[in-house]
């Protein structure tokens, strides 16, 4: 079947000012007129793969269309004929979604944009989760309150809603209908709704389906002006990646059977594959764009009030830039540089940015317009390049020495008679915004005036005000003769209004006459925003006004409760008084009593004192007592793991045979069970894929229900006793799972606690926890170091010592490393993951956890050092020559170091080795993948799959391994590969990371990926005991290196000199 190639070379045409639309999602400005569907016309963008409609309708028409009962229940075109039967196919997908979360939803906020009657809401009510739609109908709003009452909060736009933090956002077949995707997205994070760990879903029609390209204007979902934006898989990865999002997984839904279709001038991979559907789904997460806009200013992400404030200079500047060469100095993210570059010769927008580069080239595309990154002041560049500088929400960003600098350096890039625009805010007016921790230094008029007349002999220095006006005239901006008078001219303070800035236009020549500029602002209906926001203001103060009325029906009520707790108080007191008395007269008779009491005392001290004498005899004696309890608990340690490989065996089909055979009363269930494991025991792997069919049956009687049960907490205690007057220190880890990092966390504590008091904080704590008896507190705040500061001004360390991984989790460390840099104690950076590490010079020192790590991410300092994780070989020592025909892996089935392909090496040992057996210690996100790829070979009769097991059990099933194999596709340094070399297993994996550094051997080493080579070197072993048992011994040696009290010496000293010094 081949692909049908759409002809577009007779579609392209410009709209109606003679100019392509630019594209909603890319901003390109290269888009083709596709079609005309219902009066409107639809454009293609082939950079992005995205249609749209433009012109644009109004707001207005689109109220109208949404906010009425036909349009969900009437069947026009764009609307349904019953939203209830048309939306259902999307429940089963909202129960997925919350699927992957856990069952109880206490806790966890979900908002659904475009709600309708809130069908999907009410699926996530029932599982506790708090609810929260956006839909704009009011029809729609009034079915979804009368049946579902307030089990959910739904307003009729996304600035009504409360600012709070989702775990999910549905947009499902709502995108469509947005005129700006963006601006709902802005919208949403501004209200800090969206974090990194919220998951935002997407369901939407596929435009790059088969269909849709076929025949653009018959389109079934090609109806404006409903749709107005019609997205491809590459359409919605070009919008969630500008928006920062990091994971975005798109699939297809309601596949079709139409003939392939495509254009010509689009070739995306992601699209192809997804032709043949009709709909697509997206689930995107782990998006910093907040952090990004919080930082710096993206037209429609602020305020209004911050668009008054940045905006205008730029059109005040735009004056200036007629047929000028144009150096926008912190330019950010391009938005003025883009209004500049309207009339400019060239424009050039300087930042120190990447990221903020990043989106101001994709977003701001111009012929005469380009950026560059530097970070030197722009002392590169040549003199005398330009005629015109602006610098604006720039200079206060830096200290005073820098400012000077930076003036210095705008002397010299301007061309003779050149002009400077910059800006400072009012330190006045800042104030009442409250501190601002990146403004290093703000000025006063006089004080920029001082830094400017440097190196400016002509300063004009202007001020920038903000306030509403009437407007009286025939037209809406006004022209020459209009004449600008106050409204109001007196105060009540008598003191003219405070400028927001100041703008200072300099040169080294004499200075026209400027005029004054004035801004209004047409895109929003003043009169109507006054309206809504008084009608607002005034239901708001009923609510107020009827819950004092209630406040003070319930101080009437308290004050009665009050006077009758009075009477019960006198009362008391008159009780207290007669019982006062009487105790008086016992006192007056038992003054002999009391003598008694005295001897009695004074004999009790002598008993005291005599009990003190008996303490110290008995404390040698308790001593030993704690020696012998010690010694009992390695031996109950030893007793757990005989008991686990006992627990082991009695799963194994021998085991189960004898007891089928020796136990069970004589039936069909018996017959039927000893079948099945004998069949399983002698058969060849051929015959019982033959048989499998009819031995299903026979295994579901047989087989006891294996599956996985929850591991238990570990109970963490230090070693030995506590030092009086222990320096603190404490670990910062991203999260406090069951894994190496947290391990090493957990072995400091037990080792050193003596020595250091110790505590963690952390972003994450799993319930169940991983560890019992650790003083541990979770920090979740990913917008704010000012929570972690808070806590360190509490605990008061000496030393924080961190342990990164960064990717996903880098916003939480950012926040950690800011904040012990302004509370000011010494910090370790341990780098435990093949990433690069968070560099500053307050860090005053690094570990890597092996030398590949080290070299490949180090720094050039004498401040890092290698410290390899040590291991605690006190239950994993080897007791018995390893078997010989046994392979296996303990990991976590996650993606960190796994891959689906993890497997492959393990199914091909099996198909050429029937007789081997696997052991799959672990469980996670690839278990059941991987079990699924075991039974499609026909080989799952060889593996073992334990799911998660407790790691007191965990020396029981390496004791089963001949060979230890490590199909990692990434490795800094792995636990259990020390564990398998302690007792005596070879160790064989892919040539990744630390890999080679650990086991020693590149023979032991297969090319990454290459499955069938490390498959091959695994049989060899297998058919080599005597060089396993000589790698074994080997491996022994190599792990003395690798233990827990080697690394703690060295953590030891570390400690010591960080903290001696200085």
């Amino acid at each position: 079947m081949t692909d049908v190639n759409v002809s577009v070379s007779n579609v392209a045409a410009p709209s109606a000012d003679g100019q392509a639309p630019s594209c909603p999602v890319c901003a390109s400005p290269q888009t083709q007129m596709l079609c005309e569907v219902d009066g409107y016309r639809v454009w293609r963008c082939p950079e992005s793969a995205t249609d749209f409609v433009s012109p644009m309708p109004d707001d207005r028409t689109l109220a109208e269309l949404y906010d009425r009962e036909e349009w969900l229940e009437g069947g026009e075109r764009g609307g349904y004929a019953n939203y209830d039967e048309q939306t259902q196919h999307s429940v089963q997908l909202v129960d997925d979604v919350l699927d992957q979360f856990s069952a109880n939803g206490e806790g966890r906020s979900i908002l659904d944009v475009g709600c309708g009657y809130g069908t999907h809401l009410a699926r996530a009510a029932e599982r506790g989760w708090k609810c929260f739609g956006v839909e704009p109908s009011a029809h729609a709003r009034k079915v979804c309150g009368e049946r579902h009452g307030d089990k959910m909060y739904v307003v009729a736009q996304v600035e009504e809603l409360i600012p709070h933090e989702f775990g999910v956002i549905l947009l499902l077949d709502t995108i469509e209908h947005l005129k700006d995707p963006y601006a709902l997205f802005y919208e949403l994070f501004s209200k800090g709704t969206i974090t990194p760990a919220t998951r935002v879903v997407i369901t939407t029609p596929n435009a790059r389906s088969n269909a849709a390209v076929a025949v653009p204007a018959d389109r079934a979902y090609r109806h404006p002006p409903s749709h107005l934006v019609y997205y491809s898989a590459e359409s919605l990865r070009r919008l969630l990646g500008r928006l920062h999002f990091s994971d975005i997984q798109t699939s297809g839904m309601h596949a079709s059977a139409n003939e392939p279709a495509a254009y010509p001038d689009e070739h995306r991979e992601i699209n192809d594959a997804l032709q043949s559907f009709e709909g697509l789904i997206c689930q995107a997460q782990g998006t910093d764009f907040q952090a990004f806009m919080q930082e710096r200013y993206v037209p429609g992400t602020w305020s209004k009030l911050a668009e008054y404030e940045h905006l205008p200079r730029y059109i005040f500047a735009r004056q200036m830039a007629q047929g000028k060469r144009v150096l926008d100095f912190g330019c950010g993210t391009g938005y003025g540089s883009a209004l500049l570059a309207e009339g400019a010769l060239s424009v050039v927008g300087l930042d120190i940015d990447v990221a903020a580069l990043a989106w101001a080239r994709e977003t701001h595309r111009h012929a005469r317009l380009q950026f560059i990154q530097r970070d030197d002041l722009g002392a590169g560049l040549p003199d005398a390049a330009f005629d015109l500088i602006t610098c604006f929400e720039v200079i206060e960003h830096v200290a005073e020495p820098m400012q000077k600098a930076a003036v210095q350096q705008f002397a010299r890039l301007l061309a003779q008679g050149g002009v400077l625009v910059i800006s400072t805010p009012n330190p006045e007016i800042t104030a009442k915004y409250g501190e601002n921790p990146y403004h290093l230094r703000e000025m006063t008029e006089a004080e920029f005036d001082e830094l400017l007349c440097a190196d400016f002999s002509n300063i004009a220095m202007l001020k920038q005000w903000v306030s509403p006006g009437v407007l009286i005239g025939g037209q809406a901006l006004p022209r020459g003769g209009t004449s600008f008078q106050a409204l109001a001219v007196d105060r009540d303070d008598g003191a003219a209004p405070k400028a927001l800035a100041y703008i200072a236009v300099c040169s080294s020549q004499p200075l026209p006459v400027l005029s004054a500029l004035y801004t209004p602002d047409y895109s929003r209906d003043y009169i109507e925003q006054t309206l809504t926001t008084a009608r607002q203001l005034s239901g708001a103060r009923m609510t107020s006004f009827q819950q004092t009325e209630r406040t003070a029906n319930l101080s009437l009520h308290i004050a009665d409760l009050n006077t009758h707790a009075d009477n019960l108080a006198l009362a008391n007191e008159q009780q207290q008084r007669s019982f006062a008395q009487e105790r008086h007269s016992f006192e007056e008779r038992d003054t002999e009593s009391i003598r008694l009491l005295d001897a009695l005392q004074q004999s009790l001290a002598v008993a005291q004192a005599s009990l003190v004498e008996n303490e110290a005899a008995i404390l040698p004696l308790r001593q030993n007592l704690a020696a012998k309890e010690r010694e009992n608990t390695h031996l109950g340690k030893q007793l757990a793991a005989r008991d686990q490989e006992l627990k082991v065996f009695r799963r194994s089909k021998l085991f189960r045979l004898r007891n089928a055979l020796l136990a069970d009363p004589w039936s069909l269930r018996k017959v039927g069970k000893i079948v099945y494991l004998t069949a399983g025991l002698v058969a060849p792997a051929t015959a019982r894929r033959m048989a499998a069919p009819l031995v299903t049956r026979l295994r579901e009687i047989a087989l006891q229900d294996t599956r996985a049960t929850p591991v238990p907490s570990l109970t963490v205690t230090p070693l030995q006793s506590p030092n009086d007057k222990r320096p603190r220190v404490v670990h910062a880890i991203a999260n406090f799972m069951l894994g190496g990092s947290s391990r090493l966390v957990v072995d400091l504590i037990e080792h050193l606690g003596n020595a250091y008091e110790q505590r963690v904080i952390t972003s994450f704590i799993p319930s169940p926890p991983a560890y019992d008896g650790i003083a541990i507190e979770q920090l979740r705040h990913h917008n704010s170091q000012l929570p972690i500061i808070d806590y360190l001004q509490r605990y008061r360390p000496s030393l924080m010592h961190v342990h990164y991984w960064g990717e996903s989790d880098k916003p939480w460390y950012d926040h950690v490393f800011k904040a012990a840099e302004q509370y000011g104690c010494k910090i370790i950076e341990n780098v435990n993951t093949p990433v690069e590490p968070w560099l500053s010079d307050k860090i005053n020192h690094y570990v890597f956890v092996s030398d590949y790590v080290r070299t490949t991410f180090g720094v050039e300092s004498n401040k890092q050092s290698t410290i390899y994780p040590g291991s605690d070989f006190s239950l994993f020592a080897a007791e018995n020559a390893p078997p010989d025909d046994c392979i296996g892996m303990v990991y976590r089935l996650e993606r960190d170091k796994l891959n689906e392909n993890a497997i492959a090496p393990f199914i091909q040992v099996a198909q050429a080795r029937p007789q081997t057996k696997i052991v799959i210690v672990g469980g996670g996100t690839y278990l059941q993948p991987y079990k699924e790829a075991a039974s499609a070979a026909g080989v799952l009769d060889c593996f073992d799959f334990t799911g998660y097991v407790a790691y007191a059990d965990l020396p029981a099933y390496y004791r089963w391994m001949s060979v230890f194999v490590a199909p990692v596709w990434k490795e800094s340094f792995g636990q259990v590969l020390p564990f398998a070399m302690n007792m005596g297993i070879p160790v064989v994996g892919y040539d990744v990371g630390a890999l080679h550094e650990i086991i020693g051997d590149a023979e032991l080493l297969a090319p990454p990926g290459d499955s069938a080579r490390l498959a091959q070197i695994i049989i060899d072993l297998l058919d080599d005991r005597e060089r396993r048992l000589r790698i074994g011994r080997e491996n022994r040696q190599r792990a003395e290196k690798l233990s827990v009290d080697a690394m703690v010496r060295e953590y030891r000293t570390l400690y010591d000199q960080l903290l001696t010094v200085g």
